[in-house]
């Protein structure tokens, strides 16, 4: 539909596609993920191996920036990502380095939790926590010549500074 708006129209665009977007005010599975490291609470995912692109919000408005004053972007799709793909135990372990608490991870196989997860009817909110998402944003980079301006920790510290002060 936009590129129809656009033919139509002459409107000049590019559609930028996120996976996981976190940072200050982050909710969802990301915020519930804060509360329970910081509460302590024990996570029987160390066993899962997955891999997840995120971006923080901050690298997110800076692609869009440059997605909306490059002349390369016009009628582009561009993948964005932070550069570093984590998997969810890594995830809580930094989430857990940030917080300064201690790493609460237990080894349960993914087979019993996804079959734990589809009991209580949660099997859609299981596979986006332990499922793998792994985008590339190589024509975002060569294209529009875009590095994320904020790591993987830098954006964690932000989120987790936001989450103390909240």
């Amino acid at each position: 539909a936009l590129a129809e708006v656009a033919a139509a129209t002459g409107l000049e665009t590019a559609v930028v596609r996120p996976p996981l977007v976190y940072g200050p005010g982050v909710g969802g599975n990301f915020r519930s993920l804060l509360a329970w490291v910081d509460r302590g609470i024990p996570l029987p995912l160390g066993a899962l191996r997955n891999a997840r692109s995120l971006v923080y919000v901050g690298n997110l408005a800076d692609a869009l920036l440059r997605c909306a004053v490059h002349p390369a972007a016009v009628g582009g799709t561009f993948l964005v990502r932070d550069g570093e793909d984590l998997s969810t135990p890594a995830l809580i372990r930094r989430v857990s380095a940030a917080l300064d608490r201690p790493v609460r991870l237990v080894p349960v196989p993914a087979a019993m939790l996804r079959l734990a997860a589809k009991v209580a009817g949660k099997s859609a909110a299981f596979e986006r926590l332990a499922g793998s998402l792994v985008v590339d944003d190589g024509a975002l980079r060569r294209q529009l010549g875009w590095n994320p301006p904020f790591d993987v920790v830098q954006g964690i510290e932000a989120t987790t500074a936001w989450w103390r002060a909240a």
